[in-house]
């Protein structure tokens, strides 16, 4: 855009700027059918419609014109340029440019524990938020299969409510399956007993050698063995869920104690993974 040498809607008068009728009128009616809903695009077709000129250089309007007029403050007046406009109209279009333009609100506690903890079930890397407008989030996955998920977040804290809701109305599906084994022998674990066993069963044995074999075969058989330590948190956080009352919001101080990461698919579907490892 190129911008005239003196602001539209003034001429110098030799000590200070004075408004020009036409183009002051012109200023105010962009102001006024801004505040009436009109995008900058149809404010400018209407100027050119009805004949009033950027400048000489360049008579046709654009919105990058219109966008420059809008965020010129001076047209309320200063030292140097009487007012066109009032404080309140110049206000008022501010704050209808901010609400429109999707600037961002500073984020909730739950906003910022979900970018933390929200990741993608197709690949499990972190899903990261996008907002594009106030109304329209976006989430996609930051690596691997860049999984997209259009949705909002009152959509999704929605999703999340529900399921936790779920878990609150019945505590008890956090318990684990009573058949949940801890320990799968690995082809390593095989293959030692094997080596163990032919050695047991030769006629001179070798006591050094089968007892480095019997010390290696325990070393893999621990690390075989899983730390279960989520079964020590089942039953406090069953307790804790059978003491809270069903969700109407996120509550951020709840994700905090008792839940782990969420996962979210390119289909929309949620699953909450808990602090005991339960997925639901």
């Amino acid at each position: 855009m190129k911008i005239r040498p003196v602001l539209f809607g003034y001429f110098f008068n030799g000590t200070r700027y004075v408004p020009v009728k036409d183009e002051a009128a012109a200023v105010s009616e962009i102001f006024n059918l801004y505040r009436a809903g009109e995008t900058m695009k149809c404010i400018a077709d209407h100027l050119n419609n009805i004949g009033i000129p950027y400048s000489d250089s360049k008579p046709l309007w654009d919105k990058s014109m219109v966008l420059h007029i809008l965020d010129e403050k001076r047209y309320i007046g200063d030292n140097e340029y009487e007012p066109i406009i009032t404080v309140e109209t110049f206000k008022e279009v501010s704050d209808l440019r901010v609400a429109k333009s999707g600037q961002r609100e500073e984020e909730t506690e739950e906003i910022k524990w979900l970018k933390k903890h929200t990741y993608c079930s197709q690949c499990g890397n972190p899903v990261k938020r996008i907002t594009h407008w106030r109304k329209h989030d976006k989430w996609i996955c930051t690596k691997g299969c860049k999984t997209e998920i259009s949705v909002t977040y009152d959509v999704l804290s929605s999703l999340i409510i529900e399921k936790i809701n779920a878990v609150i109305l019945n505590p008890g599906v956090l318990r684990y399956d009573s058949e949940n084994k801890t320990f799968s022998p690995s082809l390593d674990v095989t293959r030692i007993s094997r080596e163990n066993e032919r050695m047991s069963e030769q006629p001179n044995l070798n006591f050094g050698a089968i007892k480095s074999v019997i010390l290696n075969g325990a070393s893999v058989r621990y690390e075989c063995c899983e730390l279960d330590k989520s079964k020590e948190y089942t039953e406090a956080l069953i307790e804790f869920f059978e003491n809270q009352q069903p969700l109407e919001a996120l509550n951020a101080e709840l994700l905090k104690k008792a839940v782990k990461r969420i996962e979210i698919g390119a289909d929309g579907r949620l699953t909450i993974q808990y602090i005991n490892d339960i997925n639901i």
